[in-house]
């Protein structure tokens, strides 16, 4: 009975507290009888969408609108923190009366303008496997508790072996099937015209193809198996299925929800196949969504997703009327920069598998009218195909034994370029690998438990280019090999190193650092190895084990010391660089980063200087989100100068304290980044003209009182500049070739102040003192 009351009362809370927000009690009693709620809600801020990020699911952000979906405990929720939502008609609402075709009628399909019963869909899967046996088999992923089935049809010329193996998959939104009538028709069309068709025969000839045409038959059918209409996104426990997968960033259940009978599923069908390339299809937008969604860094092969993407839209726009697939960026976007969600299949699949999956949104309307299925053919059906043959374009080739020409399972990574797990591995039985790239010169590493890693450098590559690349990989029985911590730092950074060697019984680790203070080690995991000077440098480790077997690895150019210089925590001694914020040259900071860094000049008689170049926060008046502290000094106990946010540029900081360094704290919190800042780091000299050359340039009184103060010198003088102690320029003044000059202070306050005195020689740079 609690239970009971439990329920009535939540359902009494949403039916009225809705109905106030919405004015519209069809729709309410609608929304909550179907436990899947849809709305509106106006965006006052950014951080207001990341907040809602965590509470519902999202489905699309228009300008300061966010679309929305929740069960009925999200909805309690967003209620409960004072969030006023505007009902929506569902989707799968729109259109009613959607034509369906049962299993009678499928031999009536021409247009392919209608929707099919679940018990259709099945039927269609197999007729399409007892028409074309030698080139379509149909395999079952999984059957859910409801009896519907998870199905996929595989696709080739009856030898797969050594094929790239490409996935389609529809509507794991279940309100969201045009891709579902069109992976159908694509089966259907590939099948229809192998041997005919060059350009398809060339597809099935060269691709292992699966075509999953509903991934949520549960959340498509709610209704029924023999209706579309009344569909709901999530599936038959409610939860939405694209934000249910592990997450790079989120961790394992970034919902909240165990993963679900479809996650499953599809996940351990994922560990079962290698899949070069992927898309899911969605609609509520048009636009091709490219990795990643979770956080702002971007791919490895960014500029490839981009080439990829473009080339889907710009195929669409040519078929399609004027307006058509031209959301955010003409038809493409990244997926953090329209909004970030955490769970989707698509970073998974990129991250924990290795393939390249994308997510495409083919139609603003999620279930458009049946009549309005063939045009949307018509516009995509090329893009379709390109988007598959980009499979069979990059690096590729058998990796094998030396010995023995047996293919092996091996690791393929592009040095100085691989980041998020974005590396590559071959396939067995086959032995066969593909590595897409972007047009460009790359370093391909080859390696493999046992074998000797193997690179090959300089391979050059175009765009929509297959370079075959057969690749044998040397066995021993100690094989040495290592990775490091990190292979770029800045001058006066250090790096770690860890030994990665294959063999029983090593007792002897001989390495050495060219470049580094400490050229050499005996250590198995040598740590702290520091790099002073700018440059490339190469790493070489020799291994021994107990019966005086050896092996040694050169690796060249491996470590790279720049005058680069990105916000970590850490003292770093230079009188040159340029100073980045954590996202580094290319890329925006992250959410939730905290760090400190302290810069020393390297010079005697110098001050550090520090002059930002360009600058952007997430802004706040008082700078409560993220933010940038500079100190007076080499610790944070120093001075404060001042606290940073927004495109309020810090502009030139110089040091003026014992220790002759300047500190600096960022933060930033859990939403919003930016692209940060860029700044030049140098040392500010301390020396007087006097000094290097034997130039009188006298200032008294010094120690000084407001008022005025006077200036001269031996030989001309042609300006001035006065800075406080944090660097900025309170005086500047042009002096036409005088030796004497008097300079009013009154607005000056008591304190320390440098001032830099031009002459026809250079500067000369001196203390100025107000008491």
């Amino acid at each position: 009975m609690k239970r009971f009351y439990k329920g009535m009362a939540i359902f009494a809370f949403l039916f009225y507290a809705s109905f106030s927000f919405a004015q519209n009690l069809n729709l309410d009693s609608l929304q909550t009888v179907r436990e899947e709620f849809y709305f509106e809600i106006a965006l006052s801020s950014p951080k207001q969408l990341f907040e809602l990020n965590q509470l519902v699911s999202i489905d699309q952000v228009k300008g300061n609108r966010c679309i929305a979906y929740a069960n009925p405990g999200q909805f309690l929720t967003l209620l409960e923190a004072g969030y006023k939502p505007v009902l929506l008609l569902p989707p799968s609402f729109e259109n009613m009366e959607q034509p369906m075709r049962g299993i009678e009628d499928l031999r009536q399909i021409n247009d392919w303008d209608f929707y099919p019963t679940y018990a259709a869909y099945e039927a269609m899967m197999m007729e399409f496997q007892a028409n074309y046996p030698t080139l379509c088999s149909i395999h079952e992923i999984g059957t859910l508790s409801s009896g519907r089935k998870l199905i996929a049809a595989r696709i080739n010329n009856g030898n797969p072996v050594g094929k790239p193996e490409f996935f389609y998959t529809s509507s794991m939104h279940g309100d969201e099937i045009t891709g579902y009538i069109l992976m159908l028709r694509l089966i259907d069309h590939l099948l229809g015209h192998y041997g005919t068709d060059p350009a398809i025969t060339d597809l099935i000839d060269n691709l292992d193809i699966w075509i999953n045409p509903l991934a949520n038959p549960d959340g498509t059918y709610y209704g029924g198996n023999n209706t579309v209409n009344g569909s709901r996104r999530g599936n038959s426990n409610n939860v939405d299925l694209n934000r249910n997968y592990p997450d790079p960033e989120d961790g394992q259940h970034p919902d909240g929800n165990a993963w679900q009978p479809e996650t499953v599923l599809f996940m351990n069908f994922a560990s079962q196949r290698n899949f070069v390339m992927s898309a899911n299809f969605h609609g509520g937008a048009e636009v091709a969504n490219y990795p990643w969604d979770t956080w702002s860094r971007r791919h490895a092969d960014d500029n490839w997703w981009i080439f990829v993407s473009r080339e889907y839209a710009d195929t669409i726009h040519v078929y399609s009327p004027s307006g058509y697939f031209t959301d955010l960026q003409n038809g493409i976007t990244n997926g953090y920069d329209w909004y970030s969600i955490s769970g989707g299949r698509q970073d998974y699949m990129n991250y924990y598998h290795q393939c390249r999956e994308i997510t495409m949104e083919i139609s603003n309307t999620k279930l458009p009218p049946a009549s309005q299925l063939p045009a949307f053919w018509n516009y995509n059906y090329r893009s379709l195909l390109n988007y598959m043959k980009q499979a069979t374009y990059g690096f590729q080739g058998i990796i094998t034994d030396s010995v023995t020409g047996e293919p092996i399972l091996a690791k393929v990574e592009i040095i100085g370029h691989d980041l998020d797990n974005s590396f590559v591995y071959n396939t067995l039985p086959g032995g066969n690998f593909l590595r897409p790239a972007k047009s460009g010169t790359y370093n391909l590493t080859f390696s493999a438990e046992g074998y000797y890693p193997k690179t090959i450098s300089s391979l050059s590559i175009s765009d929509r280019q297959k370079v075959n690349l057969d690749v044998e990989l040397v066995p021993g029985s100690v094989i040495a090999d290592f990775t490091a911590n990190t292979y770029e730092v800045a001058k006066g950074g250090q790096i770690n190193f860890y030994d990665g060697s294959f063999g029983q019984n090593i007792v002897s680790w001989q390495w050495q650092f060219e470049g580094a203070v400490q050229q050499t080690s005996s250590s198995q995991n040598p740590t702290g190895i520091t790099y002073l000077n700018a440059g490339t440098f190469d790493v070489q480790l020799t291994v021994t084990n107990t019966n005086g077997q050896s092996s040694t690895i050169l690796k060249q150019d491996l470590i790279n010391v720049t005058s680069m210089y990105v916000m970590t925590n850490g003292t770093f001694t230079t009188c040159e660089g340029t100073f980045f914020d954590p996202g580094g040259s290319n890329n925006d900071y992250g959410n939730n980063q905290d760090m400190i860094m302290t810069f020393i000049p390297d010079a005697e008689e110098a001050l550090t200087k520090v002059e930002f170049i360009m600058f952007d926060l997430e802004a706040h008046s008082n700078c409560d989100y993220d933010w940038l502290k500079i100190y007076n000094g080499i610790t944070t106990n120093a001075p404060l100068l001042g606290t940073w946010c927004g495109t309020n540029s810090p502009g030139t900081i110089i040091a003026n304290n014992p220790d002759k360094g300047l500190t600096f704290h960022f933060h930033s919190d859990g939403s919003v980044t930016r692209s940060g800042w860029s700044a030049s780091v140098s040392c500010f000299s301390t020396v007087s003209i006097d000094e290097k050359k034997s130039v009188a340039v006298s200032i008294y009184p010094n120690p000084a009182q407001t008022g005025s103060i006077q200036i001269q010198s031996e030989i001309f003088m042609t300006g001035l500049r006065l800075r406080d102690a944090s660097g900025r320029i309170l005086i500047e003044r042009t002096i036409n070739s005088q030796k004497f000059y008097q300079l009013q202070t009154d607005m000056l306050e008591k304190g320390a102040y440098i001032i830099e005195i031009e002459t026809i020689n250079g500067i000369s740079t001196q203390k100025l003192i107000f008491n």
